[in-house]
C-alpha cells in the first residue's frame, strides 16, 4: 500500500468522523464560521505572541494535495489546523490558533492535547518563561503534573550525520531563476544550524541565472560562517560541463559555479584546466585553488553508524525531502520485524516530507514490519494523525 501525495483534486481531504475539506494552512480571514472554530486571535494578548519562524513559509497553493480515505482517527479541527500550520512553517499562526482555542476552552475532548501542543511549541522555540507560565496553568486546569522543560543536550557536529535529514534543501527540476525561494529557505535553515546541505541529485537542468543565485547564496552563508555540504554534486557538474565553451564569453556564472564544484570535490586537475580556460576566455584572473579544510564532499545517509539491526533516528527539521531521505528506515528494517525510530530530536517535518515518510512506512508495513515512532512531540503526533502516519506505524509521544 503506497500513499501518493499527489492528486488531481484541488482540495486536501483530512480524516475525521465525516469527510471534511481543509486547506492545510488556510488563513483564518474569510473562513466559514463553524461551531468548533477557535475564538478570534484578537482575544489573545499580543504581548506574549511568539515568533517561531523556522523557514520561509511555502506558498499554500503550491502544496501537493493528499487524499485520505474516511475512517481515520477523529481529531478536533483546531488540532488539525494547528498541526498543518506548524508543518507549513507558519509558526506564529500555530501559536495564535492554539492559544485562542485554549482561551475559549473550545477543544472539547482534545483540550489537554491542545495544551500539550502549545507547551511543546514553547519548548521548540526555547521560550522557557512562557513554557513555565503555561505549565502552571496546565497543572491547575487538569490537576496533574505538567510536562517538564527538557534541557537541550548539545550534539556533536558531524555534517555527514547532521544533514542527512536534518537541515537540507533538495533542488528539483531546474537550477534557474525560480530557485531563489529554495535558496531563501536554505538561508533560513542555516540561521539555526551550523551545517546545511544542498542536494542536487534530482536536478534536470541548470542555467547561468540559477548559478548566479547559488553563488550569491554560498557567499552569504560563507560570510555568516555556515558550512554548506553538497549532495549529488556530480549531477550538477554533468549539467554544467556542456554549457562551458572556451573562447565564448557566455555563462560566466556557470563557469564560476563549476570551478567552485571542482574545488569542493577536490578535483584539482580539472579545476586548474578550467581556470586557465576561464582566464583566457574572460581575460581576468581566475579563482585560485585553495587547500580545503577538512570537510565532507557529500552528505549521505549514514549506514555503518546507524544501529541498523535495532532502529534509527531522525532529528532537527526535515524539509522538501524525497523518499530516499528515509532510506535508513529500510536499512534498519532489514531482517527485523520490529523497528524503532527515535524522533525525540525531530522538531518539525513539512507537509511534503511527511507524505514521503508515510509512503516509506506504508511500504514497510505491507512487508510485515512493525514500526514504532518514539519520543514524538505533540505537534508532530497531531500531524501524523492528520496525514495517516498513525495508521501504518505506532506513534508514541515523548513522556512527560
Amino acid at each position: 500500500m503506497v500513499f501518493s501525495i499527489f492528486s488531481k483534486k484541488q482540495e486536501a481531504i483530512i480524516p475525521a468522523a465525516k469527510k471534511t475539506v481543509v486547506r492545510p494552512a488556510a488563513p483564518k480571514a474569510g473562513a466559514e464560521p463553524a461551531a468548533s472554530a477557535p475564538a478570534p486571535a484578537a482575544a489573545v494578548p499580543e504581548e506574549d505572541d511568539l515568533s517561531l519562524d523556522f523557514t520561509s513559509p511555502h506558498a499554500l497553493d503550491e502544496l501537493p494535495q493528499i487524499d485520505f480515505e474516511e475512517g481515520a482517527a477523529c481529531t478536533h479541527c483546531v488540532i488539525e489546523e494547528a498541526a498543518m500550520l506548524f508543518a507549513n512553517g507558519q509558526i506564529d499562526a500555530t501559536c495564535k490558533t492554539l492559544k485562542a482555542a485554549i482561551a475559549a476552552d473550545d477543544l472539547g475532548a482534545d483540550s489537554e492535547r491542545g495544551w500539550r501542543m502549545l507547551l511543546d511549541l514553547y519548548q521548540i522555540q526555547g521560550a522557557r518563561e512562557a513554557f513555565e507560565t503555561a505549565a502552571l496553568s496546565y497543572a491547575s486546569r487538569f490537576e496533574k503534573s505538567p510536562p517538564t522543560w527538557v534541557l537541550a543536550v548539545p550534539e556533536a557536529v558531524d555534517p555527514t550525520l547532521a544533514t542527512g535529514g536534518r537541515a537540507f534543501v533538495s533542488l528539483n527540476g531546474g537550477l534557474n531563476a525560480q530557485a531563489g525561494e529554495s535558496f531563501k529557505q536554505l538561508s533560513k535553515i542555516a540561521q539555526s544550524n551550523p551545517v546545511v546541505r544542498l542536494e542536487f541529485s534530482k536536478l534536470q537542468d541548470a542555467d547561468n541565472s540559477g548559478c548566479n543565485l547559488l553563488l550569491q547564496t554560498l557567499a552569504e552563508l560563507k560570510k555568516a560562517k555556515k558550512e554548506v555540504v553538497f549532495g549529488g554534486a556530480e549531477k550538477l557538474i554533468a549539467l554544467l560541463t556542456p554549457k562551458i565553451q572556451p573562447g565564448t564569453r557566455e555563462n560566466e556564472a556557470a563557469w564560476l559555479m563549476l570551478l567552485d564544484l571542482y574545488q569542493r570535490q577536490m578535483m584539482q586537475d580539472a579545476f586548474e584546466d578550467l581556470a586557465v580556460n576561464y582566464a583566457i576566455t574572460f581575460e581576468v584572473s581566475p579563482p585560485s585553488w585553495e587547500m580545503p579544510a577538512k570537510r565532507p564532499v557529500a552528505a549521505k545517509a549514514p549506514e555503518a553508524k546507524v544501529e541498523a539491526k535495532v532502529g534509527c533516528a531522525l532529528s532537527g527539521e526535515i524539509l522538501s525531502a524525497g523518499m530516499d531521505e528515509f532510506s535508513r528506515l529500510s536499512v534498519a528494517a532489514e531482517g527485523n520485524e520490529d523497528v524503532t525510530v527515535d524522533l525525540s530530536r525531530l522538531t518539525r517535518i513539512d507537509f511534503v516530507s511527511t507524505g514521503q515518510f508515510l509512503n516509506v512506512l506504508a511500504t514497510l508495513q505491507k512487508a510485515g514490519k512493525r514500526i514504532h515512532l518514539v519520543g514524538v512531540n505533540q505537534l508532530l503526533a497531531a500531524l501524523f494523525d492528520v496525514m495517516g502516519v498513525s495508521k501504518v506505524a505506532e506513534v508514541i509521544p515523548r513522556k512527560i
